[in-house]
């Protein structure tokens, strides 16, 4: 089955000029201040970003962004999924990544997050926390909650 051009299609220019619509092409729509670059993309989804605090942003449910996407911020031994409050004391550049080595979740981030019930305050939960915490797989996190392309959402900056 063969598609129409679109662009030359009649009854299509002629609703879309009564709609008052413009044609936009992909080029006019990217924005490289809001939208994460085909390399930025590759480095992120192979190794890590390294980016001034300022350059992140946090959602609305905490988590962080960079631009139109979800990342995490690395460390040696863990990595972070919001702006926790280990987080928000950071400066100055630091590595985003989509893939983890074998870094370990930060408990602060999902209580920050309220991911699956984890809870600090509450001792009675300790346990819950840490079984979460154990079990955390990020690849499956993603595939529940992608990280890219993200709409448009209220975010704060850094």
């Amino acid at each position: 089955m063969k598609l129409p051009d679109f662009e030359s299609f009649e009854p299509f220019n002629d609703l879309r000029e009564k709609m008052g619509a413009e044609l936009w092409t992909m080029e006019e729509s990217f924005d490289e201040r809001l939208h994460i670059s085909l390399y930025e993309k590759s480095v992120l989804d192979t190794d890590y970003l390294l980016l001034n605090m300022n350059q992140l942003a946090r959602d609305a449910d905490y988590r962080l962004r960079f631009k139109n996407a979800n990342v995490v911020l690395l460390e040696d031994s863990i990595f972070h999924l919001a702006a926790c409050s280990i987080v928000a004391k950071k400066e100055g550049e630091q590595k985003l990544s989509w893939k983890i080595d074998n870094q370990k979740v930060c408990i602060d981030c999902l209580h920050q997050m309220n991911y699956e019930g984890v809870n600090l305050h509450k001792t009675r939960r300790q346990i819950h926390n840490e079984k979460i915490s154990t079990q955390f797989n990020l690849e499956q996190y993603w595939k529940k909650n992608p990280n890219f392309p993200l709409k448009s959402r209220k975010i704060t900056i850094f």
